[in-house]
Protein backbone atom coordinates (compact mmCIF):
# COMPACT_ATOMS: atom_id res chain seq x y z
CA UNK A 1 0.00 0.00 0.00
CA UNK A 2 1.66 3.08 -1.07
CA UNK A 3 1.14 6.13 1.02
CA UNK A 4 1.87 10.25 0.47
CA UNK A 5 3.79 11.64 3.68
CA UNK A 6 4.25 14.79 4.14
CA UNK A 7 6.91 16.11 6.84
CA UNK A 8 7.89 19.61 7.61
CA UNK A 9 11.28 20.58 8.69
CA UNK A 10 12.86 23.91 9.80
CA UNK A 11 16.61 22.94 10.09
CA UNK A 12 15.90 22.46 13.98
CA UNK A 13 16.80 18.95 15.85
CA UNK A 14 12.71 18.45 16.84
CA UNK A 15 11.87 18.73 13.23
CA UNK A 16 14.71 16.52 12.22
CA UNK A 17 13.02 14.10 14.82
CA UNK A 18 9.58 14.24 13.32
CA UNK A 19 10.75 13.99 9.58
CA UNK A 20 12.89 10.09 10.62
CA UNK A 21 9.69 9.06 12.23
CA UNK A 22 8.03 10.49 8.45
CA UNK A 23 10.72 8.46 6.97
CA UNK A 24 10.32 5.04 8.49
CA UNK A 25 6.76 5.08 8.30
CA UNK A 26 7.34 5.99 4.40
CA UNK A 27 9.53 3.42 4.16
CA UNK A 28 7.37 0.70 5.75
CA UNK A 29 4.22 1.25 3.57
CA UNK A 30 6.45 1.53 0.51
CA UNK A 31 5.69 5.18 0.39
CA UNK A 32 6.63 8.80 -0.75
CA UNK A 33 8.13 11.16 1.50
CA UNK A 34 7.67 15.26 1.11
CA UNK A 35 10.04 17.17 2.96
CA UNK A 36 8.54 20.60 3.27
CA UNK A 37 10.28 23.95 4.46
CA UNK A 38 7.83 26.42 4.78
CA UNK A 39 8.98 30.37 4.31
CA UNK A 40 7.27 33.68 4.90
CA UNK A 41 7.08 35.62 1.40
CA UNK A 42 6.95 38.78 3.79
CA UNK A 43 10.45 38.68 5.60
CA UNK A 44 11.19 41.42 7.97
CA UNK A 45 13.04 44.70 6.53
CA UNK A 46 16.38 43.88 8.11
CA UNK A 47 16.24 40.58 6.22
CA UNK A 48 15.37 42.45 2.73
CA UNK A 49 18.04 44.89 2.92
CA UNK A 50 20.71 41.92 4.35
CA UNK A 51 20.08 40.04 0.84
CA UNK A 52 18.37 37.25 2.47
CA UNK A 53 15.84 35.43 0.82
CA UNK A 54 13.57 32.76 2.26
CA UNK A 55 13.05 30.78 -0.35
CA UNK A 56 16.68 29.84 -0.64
CA UNK A 57 17.04 29.10 2.69
CA UNK A 58 14.03 26.89 3.01
CA UNK A 59 14.73 25.26 -0.27
CA UNK A 60 18.16 24.33 1.53
CA UNK A 61 17.00 23.35 4.71
CA UNK A 62 14.17 21.11 2.90
CA UNK A 63 16.76 19.57 0.43
CA UNK A 64 19.39 18.85 3.50
CA UNK A 65 16.86 17.14 5.36
CA UNK A 66 15.80 14.82 2.07
CA UNK A 67 19.39 13.99 1.55
CA UNK A 68 19.88 13.29 5.11
CA UNK A 69 16.74 10.58 4.98
CA UNK A 70 17.61 9.29 1.24
CA UNK A 71 21.05 8.23 2.91
CA UNK A 72 19.15 6.51 5.76
CA UNK A 73 16.39 5.09 4.22
CA UNK A 74 18.10 3.64 0.64
CA UNK A 75 15.37 3.08 -1.43
CA UNK A 76 12.79 5.40 0.00
CA UNK A 77 11.44 8.26 -2.61
CA UNK A 78 12.16 11.41 -0.70
CA UNK A 79 10.76 15.05 -2.20
CA UNK A 80 12.31 18.03 -0.74
CA UNK A 81 10.46 21.38 -1.09
CA UNK A 82 10.06 24.73 -0.21
CA UNK A 83 6.49 26.14 0.14
CA UNK A 84 5.65 29.67 0.03
CA UNK A 85 3.03 30.50 3.80
CA UNK A 86 2.67 32.77 6.47
CA UNK A 87 1.99 29.88 8.74
CA UNK A 88 3.15 26.46 8.71
CA UNK A 89 0.57 24.64 9.91
CA UNK A 90 -1.70 26.02 7.23
CA UNK A 91 0.53 25.70 4.75
CA UNK A 92 1.15 21.60 5.59
CA UNK A 93 -2.65 21.68 5.84
CA UNK A 94 -2.80 22.72 2.51
CA UNK A 95 -0.08 20.57 0.27
CA UNK A 96 -1.46 17.94 2.16
CA UNK A 97 -5.19 18.62 0.52
CA UNK A 98 -3.34 19.17 -3.13
CA UNK A 99 -0.91 15.80 -2.73
CA UNK A 100 -3.84 13.99 -1.40
CA UNK A 101 -1.57 13.23 0.96
CA UNK A 102 -2.47 9.96 3.40
CA UNK A 103 -0.59 11.86 6.42
CA UNK A 104 1.61 14.65 8.02
CA UNK A 105 4.18 13.95 10.61
CA UNK A 106 5.07 16.68 12.87
CA UNK A 107 6.48 16.80 16.20
CA UNK A 108 5.47 17.49 19.78
CA UNK A 109 7.97 20.30 20.60
CA UNK A 110 6.86 22.17 23.71
CA UNK A 111 5.31 25.38 23.13
CA UNK A 112 4.15 27.64 25.73
CA UNK A 113 0.50 28.93 26.55
CA UNK A 114 -2.63 27.07 24.37
CA UNK A 115 -0.29 25.16 22.54
CA UNK A 116 1.35 23.72 25.34
CA UNK A 117 0.14 20.04 25.30
CA UNK A 118 1.58 19.11 22.19
CA UNK A 119 3.16 22.33 20.10
CA UNK A 120 1.34 24.76 18.45
CA UNK A 121 1.58 23.70 14.66
CA UNK A 122 1.01 19.79 15.90
CA UNK A 123 -2.10 21.10 17.12
CA UNK A 124 -3.32 23.46 14.77
CA UNK A 125 -2.81 20.28 11.88
CA UNK A 126 -4.66 17.89 14.10
CA UNK A 127 -7.23 20.36 13.98
CA UNK A 128 -7.39 21.02 10.14
CA UNK A 129 -5.77 17.84 8.22
CA UNK A 130 -7.56 16.61 5.49
CA UNK A 131 -5.57 13.66 6.01
CA UNK A 132 -4.69 11.01 9.16
CA UNK A 133 -1.85 12.91 11.56
CA UNK A 134 0.91 10.93 13.67
CA UNK A 135 2.63 13.35 16.32
CA UNK A 136 6.19 12.23 17.00
CA UNK A 137 7.72 12.15 20.45
CA UNK A 138 10.19 15.06 20.04
CA UNK A 139 11.22 16.52 23.11
CA UNK A 140 12.59 14.72 26.76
Amino acid sequence: MSKTIIAGVDGGAPAHEAAEAAARLAHAFGGKLHVVAVYDTAPDRNARESGFDPSLAAERIAADAAARLAASHPGLEVVPSAQPGPRAAETLVKLAGSLEADMIVVGNKRAKGLGRLLGSIASEVAAKAPCDVYIAHTHD
